[in-house]
């Protein structure tokens, strides 16, 4: 989809909150896309130095950090390093990453080289442990 917002949009490619990317249409599933979207609201924070998540992440910036979500798309190349998420955004986009693998399998379709990774899977896999697992399990 290109190195920028304007070439993924000149390439036709749909920005999926529910990945985090610029996905080409063969990739994108708007009815699944449709269904995460409808589990939000979605909060993303300004990435700032003088916050940081405990290991518990049940603490949150200011309201007046938040990133409204039309902005994302333009700023989607450096979501990682400009804006924070919630642990709940985290989960749900590792249970839609794999909803959207299997139905792009089922499909016979391309899908996003980053969300097939073990990489991938295998953080979301320890994400999901650390939030729903508690030590006496």
């Amino acid at each position: 989809c290109g190195q920028t917002p304007a070439a993924a949009r000149a390439a036709g490619c749909t920005f999926d909150l529910g990945t985090a990317a610029w996905l080409p249409p063969d990739c994108f599933d708007e009815e699944l896309h449709a269904e995460f979207m409808s589990q939000g609201p979605w909060k993303f924070y300004h990435n700032t130095s003088d916050f940081v998540c405990g290991e518990d992440c049940l603490t949150y910036p200011e309201p007046s950090q938040l990133v409204p979500l039309e902005t994302l798309d333009d700023i989607s190349g450096y979501l990682s390093y400009f804006v924070w998420t919630d642990r709940r955004y985290h989960v749900s986009h590792c249970m839609y990453a794999w909803k959207l693998m299997h139905r792009q399998m089922e499909k016979g379709r391309k899908m996003d080289q980053i969300l097939i990774s073990w990489h991938h899977t295998a953080h979301c896999v320890d994400s999901m442990n650390r939030t729903y697992m508690s030590p006496e399990v």
